[in-house]
């Protein structure tokens, strides 16, 4: 489950930028695991978790593929969900940004988690969810606080 959390945001004491706005980037580019490369064959997904994640970029297009064909097009789904939602390794301030809400950048700041990864988790949950999430995702904006304290 360690995957999944950010492992190099910040850490208390830690100056971050201050002169734009509370949902400013506050990590490098490098820090980044979930991202999508910009020179990848279809929108980069499979290159850019290969790369950060230190796999074979052959592998991790074998495993995306054996998804699709095994698991009735799931892979090809979890692909076009994570190629709208994860930014762009030179882009990564857009990833940083709020869009609808900024429900899940405010997670992700809470759960110290990248927030194109919650975003992801979202639209795979509100899909299963048949769309329940959606209220789910108007409860939380008001519940969670603009600046959201990190879990330790």
């Amino acid at each position: 489950i360690r995957i999944f959390c950010h492992i190099s945001k910040p850490e208390r004491g830690e100056t971050m930028n201050t002169t734009t706005s509370p949902f400013a980037s506050r990590a490098t580019d490098q820090d980044y695991k979930w991202v999508r490369a910009s020179d990848g064959m279809l929108a980069g997904v499979c290159k850019g978790l290969a790369d950060s994640f230190k796999v074979p970029l052959w592998a991790m297009r074998l495993i995306w593929v054996l998804a699709t064909l095994l698991a009735f097009g799931t892979g090809l789904l979890v692909y076009a969900i994570l190629a709208y939602c994860l930014p762009e390794r030179n882009r990564i301030s857009l990833g940083e940004q709020r869009k609808f809400l900024g429900v899940c950048l405010r997670l992700s700041r809470a759960f110290n988690m990248e927030a194109g990864l919650v975003r992801a988790l979202t639209v795979v949950i509100g899909i299963a969810s048949l769309g329940i999430t959606v209220v789910g995702y108007v409860i939380l904006h008001f519940v969670v606080p603009e600046r959201p304290t990190p879990l330790r």
